[in-house]
């Protein structure tokens, strides 16, 4: 299993999803793989600069396992933004097990120019 699993205090374990955060001049994607989580068991949450995704993997049922390398169960990660991030243009898409979400940068404020009297 590549995926840490950690816990903390007085909650169940959960396992860390390794991601990838591309950086574009329009802003920035983040990738994560989430084989097997389907939408409704996903949570992707912005509270001030402090990104959260949250979820959970339901053990695939019916057959018998021979080999399994995907962990099961919860996973969560955090990401701190940054100031520079639009946080009203975020977009979430879960498609073929790969979570994107896209962080749109604010546009750079002008320069002002000052008179000087």
């Amino acid at each position: 299993m590549n995926a840490k699993l950690k816990t903390t205090p007085l909650t169940e374990p959960y396992y860390l999803p390794k991601a990838d955060v591309l950086e574009t001049r329009q802003g920035y994607r983040i990738l994560i793989d989430l084989p097997g989580v389907r939408k409704e068991n996903l949570s992707v949450s912005l509270e001030q600069n402090h990104l959260s995704l949250k979820g959970t993997i339901t053990p695939r049922g019916g057959k018998r396992k021979v080999r399994e390398e995907y962990p099961q169960g919860h996973f969560k990660r955090d990401f701190k933004l940054s100031q520079s991030i639009d946080k009203k243009a975020l977009i979430a898409q879960l498609e073929n097990g790969v979570l994107s979400v896209k962080l749109r940068k604010k546009p750079s404020p002008e320069p002002l120019s000052i008179p000087v009297d």
